[in-house]
This record gives C-alpha cells, structure tokens and sequence, in this order.
C-alpha cells in the first residue's frame, strides 16, 4: 500500500494542493462566455470515463457536434423539432422558449434566456454555441428564397514522422476530406477518408476508401425532409433502429438524441444508411417517414458461402481486412409513423432486413443466441409524456426472424424535483434472442441484447454553491457474454461535486466512479477518480489543475487480486480573447 501511495502524493496531490492553494487567491475577472475550445477541454474529461465499446464512436460524435457549431439553430425561427436537434435541451426546457416565444414575442437578445427560469447558467452557455437570437423580419418583407450561399470545407491530412515496418511510407499518411453547401432549404455535401494503413488509387481501391455524400431538401410545404446520398436515422429510445451515438450514464448521458432523418458528414464508416428518405408532414400532428438504403458491409465470407461476422473497424489495411472489404450486401427498408398532440407522442416503426448471404451462429457458447438466416424484421411502437414536473418516454420492440424472436423495451421516467434538479429512473431489457441490425440503445455490452438493467441518476445544477451529478447502475446478462461460460451481473455507480460560489469564482469538481464486472468467469473492479480545480484569472486567461487517480483490481489464475494503478496530472493556462 506504500508503494502506491507515496507516487500518489508526489504525482498527483502535491502539484494539485499547491495550485489550489494559488487559485484561492482573490481575483476581479468577470464573466467570461464559455468559449469552444473551453466546450471541447470539457468534452476531453468526459472521455476518459467513457466505456471501451462507446470509445468507438467518440469521434463521430465529436464530429456531429462540430457540424451543430457550426450551423447553430436560430431560435426565433425554429420550431420544436429544430430545437431537438439540440443535444443538450430538455422537452422541459424546449416546451419554456416555445411558451416564452407565444407570450412575449421574438427573442431580442441571447440575454433574455435569464428570464426563463428553467434554463440554467451551464445551458446558457452552450446556447451561445450551438445557436443565435435574430429578430425576424416581417412576414411581407421575408423572402421564399435567399441568394445566400453557405460553404463550409474541411480538410485534415496526418503525416507520420516515423515508417511502419512493411509498409512504404505514404502508407502511414491518413487524410480527411469533407464539403457541405447550404442554400435557403437545400443541402449538399460530400466527404472522402483514408485511415493510416489503407490503400489509395490502386489496383485494389479505386480512389479513397471511404466516400459519400448526399442532397437533402426540408421544410417546403407537406415535405418535411428528403434525402438522397448517406443519412442516419432514429426513432424511440433506438431499440429498433438508430445511427445515432448513445453516450451512456456519465455527464452527458442525459442529452438527447435528435429523432428523425439528418445527413450523414462525419468520417463514421459504420453507422449510417445508403438510399432514400423522405419524410411528409399533412398536418401539425402526424409526421410519416419511409426509407431504403442499400450499402456493401465487411465480412468474413466462408467456404460455404455463409458469414458467421459482420466487421465493424472499417479498416482495410491488411490482406485479410481487404478480402473482407464491401463482401455482404445489405438492403434495408422501412417507415415510421409519429403523431404528438400536447403532452403525448406516439409512434411506430417497421424494419425489413435483408443480406444476400446466411448467417449463422458458428460453435461458439456466447453465439447461440445470435440470429441466423437472410431476413429479418422489426416492430416497435414508442412513447412519450411530459408534463410538468414528469417526463416518461420509452420504446418497445419485437424482433422476427427464421430461428426465432425477441423482445426488447426501454424506458425512462423523470421527475423535476425543482429548478435544476432532476431525479431519473432507466429500465431496460432486451431479450437473449432479440435482433435489430441498427439497434442503438442504452446498454452497458456494446449490444442491445442478452442485458437487462435498472439505473438511477440524479442531477442538481444549483444547490447553492454546488452542484451535484451521479448514478447507480445494475444490469444482468442472463447468456455467457464473450469470454463467459455462466451468466453473469454487475454494477457502476459515481459521485461527482462541482463547488462554484458564482460563475466566476475558482470552481473545484471532484468525481469518484467505480465498476464491477465479470469476465473470463471472473469479476475485477475499476476505481477512478479525478479533481480538478479552475480559476478565471482575467477575461482572457483561464488556469485549470487537474489529477487522476486510476486503480484496477483483476483476479489473476490464483484467484488473488492483482493491482494496477494509474496517475496523472496536469496544469493548463488557457488564452482566449474576447
């Protein structure tokens, strides 16, 4: 025990109690608007409590919020669906602007938001980021059609300084290349990516490895939405069918998810459509959608003719990662329906999945339960009731296939106990068969299947200087997972406290979490934990200290403990003019 805490003082509490101690110094900054970067430091203290199997699809999700920056939401103009598409609003706090916007008219300035007493300081300020106020002009004045043209480019190219043995050189460069117009209510874009390893321009790949693109119009009279290119869909909690990235339980697990269809432009190679959508809206309260896509997948084809795999890196870099490349065919079609009048909306969804070779189980324990055959269908209806101080929403589904079906549901109830405060409760079960192609919801295994789970978070954005965010989380698999022989269970839970007297004031976050899984037929324990502490020194500078403290505990053949530990810490000076 010694020897681990005395590298946890030196590293990490000496460094971090001196800079405290400095920033507890008085200062006369003044309010200073959370910048973008800041936003993204932020984010990048989020990740490092991200699970493996949502580490995945981080960097789509840091690209769809790039694309929400930079296309924010004007919000006298928007309607509920536009302000869904805010990841970070609750339907409470979407229905107070709508209400607000009814009772007193446009919104004149971005400071008119302290008026409205459900949204808080830490939503002003993504506010700032991810939209703007404009005063609209009268209707006689507002033109159908704009001649302004919006382009946005982007390019990213990474040149190794060092050379993979085997590979040539420009083997190791890796680039990213996307381009997007807006025209009034059309868009257009088209993207290209090469990860380090893969090939361009040859004899095996004609061009870049990854390539799309899309055309899109919205909003002009009953159509609501029609895409033609790559798009991503979802509907419900995502049981049945979602592209979207589903965070989990930590800070920003309580963001929404935008529902319906949107373009496709991240460097994601996995988790979109090919084809068409159009969605139609007759009237205020139905909207109809339909789709089909048609896209060439990774997988391992056997001898005879049968595919046990579906790959999901999306690289191609070695011989076997190119004789899987685009080898399964994969059509899928289907609609949904959505009708919301006041505090209710229903709706349904069904999905036809189709690949033109079988799959099968394989030998292994965990893979019995997997599907096996060329179709596959899905059913689902979804809910969703707000009313103050309430808000239930759920989905539940039923999948249908050759060797069997499923049933999967999730649900959530919330409760506002006050300004700020919020107490949730989150159930979920998803049967060992149940199968859905583009299934995306709450879920600790990656799948949503074989799991069943209760979790419980609690949220207070303001109990006087503090602030207070955490979770209890249990969930079962009654089939061996991978690796396990039995069921297995296990738990997650963290605690995490803001002290801040004032929005700028020196602020101190500290933050315990703790896991208990098994695998291997055996359980380990993960303890993290993580302080820091910042100080606006003038409007322009920031300093932020912070430490983390990582211990890992795993059953070793003996059926001991085996420790490992892990420490850093760090000190940042930011600079951001006004």
């Amino acid at each position: 025990m010694k020897a681990i805490a005395q590298p946890f003082i030196h590293t990490v509490l000496l460094p971090l109690s001196c800079f405290t101690l400095f920033l507890c110094l008085p200062s006369n900054s003044q309010a200073q608007q959370l910048t973008w970067e800041a936003f993204l430091e932020s984010l990048a203290d989020e990740r490092t409590d991200l699970s493996e199997e949502q580490e995945a699809s981080w960097d789509a999700f840091l690209e769809e919020i790039e694309q929400q920056h930079e296309n924010p939401v004007e919000l006298n103009r928007a309607t509920r669906d536009d302000l869904r598409t805010l990841y970070f609003l609750s339907e409470e706090q979407i229905e107070a602007i709508l209400n607000y916007r009814a009772e007193f008219g446009p919104i004149l300035t971005m400071g008119e938001f302290l008026l409205i007493e459900e949204i808080d300081w830490d939503t002003r300020q993504l506010l700032y980021l991810f939209a703007y106020v404009e005063p609209p002009l009268p209707t006689s004045r507002r033109p159908f059609f704009s001649n302004t043209v919006r382009h946005e480019g982007n390019a990213r190219i990474d040149i190794p300084l060092y050379q993979r043995e085997g590979w040539p050189w420009q083997r190791g460069v890796a680039n990213q290349w996307r381009w997007n117009t807006t025209w009034n209510k059309f868009q257009a874009g088209i993207r290209a990516e090469t990860d380090a390893g893969e090939y361009m321009f040859n004899h095996r790949i004609k061009g870049w490895d990854s390539m799309g693109g899309y055309a899109m119009a919205s909003q002009i009279g009953w159509l609501h939405t029609a895409i033609v290119g790559d798009y991503k869909l979802h509907f419900g909690e995502g049981v049945a069918l979602s592209n979207a990235f589903q965070v989990g339980k930590t800070g920003l697990g309580n963001w929404r998810t935008t529902k319906g269809v949107r373009p496709h432009r991240s460097a994601d190679e996995i988790n979109y459509m090919r084809g068409a959508a159009v969605s139609i809206q007759p009237s205020k309260q139905w909207l109809l959608t339909a789709f089909y896509s048609i896209r060439q997948l990774d997988a391992t084809v056997r001898a005879d003719n049968t595919v046990q795999t579906i790959a999901k890196s999306g690289l191609h870099r070695s011989a076997h990662e190119l004789e899987q490349r685009h080898a399964l065919t994969s059509q899928a079609t289907g609609a949904h329906v959505t009708w919301e009048n006041g505090p209710w909306r229903m709706g349904a969804t069904g999905l036809y999945q189709y690949y033109d070779h079988l799959l099968t189980r394989g030998q292994a324990l965990y893979r019995q339960i997997y599907p096996e055959g060329y179709r596959f269908g899905v059913l689902s209806a979804d809910y969703s009731y707000r009313r103050y101080p309430l808000n239930i929403h759920g989905e539940t589904a039923r999948s249908l296939s050759a060797s069997g079906g499923a049933w999967g549901t999730c649900n959530q109830l919330s409760w506002r106990m006050g300004a700020g405060i919020q107490l949730s409760v989150v159930q979920r079960f998803y049967g060992m068969q149940y199968f859905s192609p583009y299934a995306n919801s709450f879920v600790e295994n990656g799948e949503v299947r074989n799991e069943s789970g209760v979790c419980i978070l609690f949220d207070a954005n303001r109990i006087g200087p503090f602030s207070i965010s955490t979770f209890a989380d249990f969930f079962y698999s009654p089939w061996p997972r991978y690796t396990m022989t039995r069921q297995s269970r296990g738990g997650e839970g963290m605690l995490q406290a803001r002290w801040a007297p004032s929005p700028t004031s020196t602020s101190l976050t500290l933050r315990y979490q703790v896991k208990s899984k098994e695998r291997s037929d055996r359980r380990y324990w993960s303890h993290r934990m993580r302080a820091t502490v910042e100080k606006q020194l003038t409007p322009i500078w920031l300093l932020r200290a912070s430490a983390l403290y990582h211990l890992y505990a795993m059953p070793n053949s003996d059926g001991l403990l085996k420790h490992s530990t892990g420490m850093a810490a760090n000190i940042l000076a930011r600079y951001a003019p006004t």
